[in-house]
């Protein structure tokens, strides 16, 4: 069912020239299936492929398409958590002052450079139309292991920054160890028939948020918490002011990507040896067959 609703789809790219063209394309097919109006803004930096000319090329051809070149950005902010905060704050303004995005009802937040290929976003129409709860944000899930832990915050599951509890964990014993307990263990698969589950941050690579969101907030880094991802960072400001944050089990976009694939020791086995030909045509084969 499409509603009468539109939807900015926005998200910060680099180096995304493999898969740009065809993600472009899943995702609007997708969207279109629940949302009247689609527009598209991608923020560039950095990139060093032909990701420039690909963005160029499908903005000719797609009046709905636009984007934004940063330039080189990591040589004034090669913090790498401050220049994704960068990034993602030129979207937000773009959303509070340029004027063709005044009437979008939701922005999608996306990431480009994986394979969306389990988009479903069936469910999207549900909490839309039917779900009395004034959410601020919901957030995908993945059909294999959840694998955004860093930007996860949630009671009983990760309650602070992975990275900093797996670098303290790294000081008393293996740091494969450590990164076990820290990350790899608490990636786990959320079956699609789950209830809605609240969170205080999440992402997963696709979230939705009501536009007014970042009419009041946005990306900029909390002090005293720079370590942490960005995600969590614009999370905290609307947690603050009682915003609803939920991941939807049946909203999902992928299965198995660099991340949760990483998990599996095999596939940190294959990885570790791909520097020679034949493990690494095994590896590749092994994320193609699981993805």
């Amino acid at each position: 069912m499409v509603s009468d609703k539109s939807v900015l789809i926005t998200g910060i790219a680099r180096n995304v020239a493999r898969v740009i063209p065809k993600e472009i394309e899943r995702i609007e097919k997708e969207f279109e299936k629940i949302f009247r109006s689609i527009s598209f803004l991608v923020i560039e930096s950095d990139s060093t492929d032909n990701t420039l000319e690909l963005l160029k090329k499908i903005k000719q051809n797609k009046q709905n398409f636009n984007y934004i070149s940063l330039g080189k950005v990591e040589h004034t902010l090669p913090d790498r958590i401050e220049r994704l905060a960068f990034c993602r704050n030129s979207y937000v303004k773009e959303i509070r002052n340029n004027d063709i995005y005044n009437n979008v009802d939701f922005v999608a937040v996306v990431d480009f450079d994986i394979k969306n290929n389990r988009l479903n976003l069936r469910e999207l129409d549900v909490m839309i139309n039917n779900f009395n709860n004034e959410w601020k944000a919901i957030f995908a899930n993945q059909t294999g292991l959840y694998f955004d832990i860093y930007a996860l915050r949630k009671d009983g599951w990760v309650e602070n920054d992975c990275f900093t509890e797996y670098e303290a964990l790294s000081k008393s014993m293996k740091r494969q160890e450590a990164k076990e307990i820290a990350i790899w263990s608490k990636m786990k698969r959320i079956k699609k028939d789950s209830p809605l589950i609240t969170v205080d941050s999440a992402f997963g690579g696709l979230g939705i948020y009501r536009r007014n969101v970042f009419i009041y907030f946005d990306y900029t880094l909390i002090p005293g918490r720079r370590h942490e991802s960005e995600h969590v960072s614009l999370h905290k400001k609307i947690r603050d002011s009682n915003g609803l944050l939920l991941i939807v089990p049946k909203m999902t976009n992928f299965a198995w990507g660099t991340h949760n694939l990483s998990r599996f020791k095999f596939i940190r086995v294959l990885d570790q040896a791909s520097n020679r030909k034949g493990f690494r045509k095994i590896r590749d084969l092994a994320r193609k067959l699981l993805s």
